[in-house]
């Protein structure tokens, strides 16, 4: 639900974080 894609976008944020900014 919105838990996990939240949980999800954090997890990605990190690996992610230059694409996300």
């Amino acid at each position: 639900g919105l838990s996990s894609q939240a949980a999800n976008v954090h997890k990605g944020s990190l690996v992610m974080v230059i694409p996300v900014t």
